[in-house]
């Protein structure tokens, strides 16, 4: 059972979601929840970044080399600000998951946190981070949804160790599994709304062939790049996608770990026709 409400836009001004926002998504199945992201002003902003800052400090202290930027990790973060993900080596994520989060996770972290404050009235008993990684997603979900089950599935061992010992330091109770996504889901598993931080854009040369129809579940919601996102519109008639975009003022105090003053933040939503 989903219930919906609450959005996201262009400016950064903290107000209460209209009580017209709050209605159940079978209650309503001609509007579509990201037509729920189209003004920023209804989203809780300060205090997603401040939960942000404090969830770094809590890791940072518990695990100071996480927060250490040596020279490889500089190295990854500029490459990922250049070439973004579709152009990284696998073993730049497997691999080298820790410097891969050094370089990474604060942006990855500050970007889901808008997007899970935008849709804090969007519920669901269970909620999958596809291919979550150290689960930054899945981490900011939780927070805004603490009665729904959140499970990480990704293909790394290694990031999966990282994600559990974040969780473990900060308190937050979501589960991770590892899995391959093109065979994880299956028509078992179509329940549950499936949340997907910059997953899309390293799956774009075998798009043709992603199962949708297992891998939506009840409702897709898509972190990454816009034109990545575009590519949205190639999938079955039997779903529909409504789009949101936003630029953020990244507080001073944040500057330093997600390395922009300002975050582009791209979602859409995708829902069963």
């Amino acid at each position: 059972m989903m219930v919906a409400s609450t959005a996201c836009g262009t400016e950064g001004a903290v107000r209460n979601p209209p009580a017209s926002a709050r209605q159940s998504a079978s209650s309503a199945p001609n509007s579509p929840l990201a037509a729920l992201l189209a003004d920023l002003s209804n989203l809780q902003i300060h205090e997603a970044f401040d939960f942000v800052s404090d969830t770094l400090s809590k890791v940072y202290i518990e695990w100071p080399e996480l927060a250490s930027q040596e020279a490889k990790t500089i190295a990854l973060k500029r490459k990922v600000k250049k070439l973004r993900w579709s152009s990284l080596n696998i073993h730049d994520y497997k691999d080298n998951a820790i410097d891969f989060n050094k370089a990474y996770y604060p942006k990855n972290l500050s970007k889901c946190a808008v997007v899970a404050s935008a849709l804090q009235l969007l519920h669901s008993e269970v909620v999958y981070d596809v291919g979550g990684g150290a689960g930054p997603f899945g981490t900011m979900w939780k927070h805004y949804h603490p009665d729904s089950k959140v499970i990480v599935v990704d293909r790394s061992i290694e990031q999966e160790s990282i994600g559990k010992k974040i969780s473990s330091i900060i308190g937050i109770n979501i589960d991770y599994e590892h899995g391959d996504a093109s065979n994880y889901f299956t028509e078992e598993k179509t329940r549950g709304i499936r949340i997907f931080s910059y997953f899309l854009c390293e799956q774009m040369p075998e798009f043709a062939s992603i199962r949708w129809d297992t891998l939506i579940g009840e409702c897709g919601i898509f972190v990454d790049y816009g034109e990545v996102l575009g590519a949205l519109r190639n999938i079955p008639k039997s779903f529909s996608v409504n789009y949101a975009s936003a630029s953020v003022k990244v507080p001073n105090s944040l500057v330093s770990f997600v390395g922009d003053k300002q975050l582009d933040v791209n979602v859409a939503v995708v829902q069963r026709r």
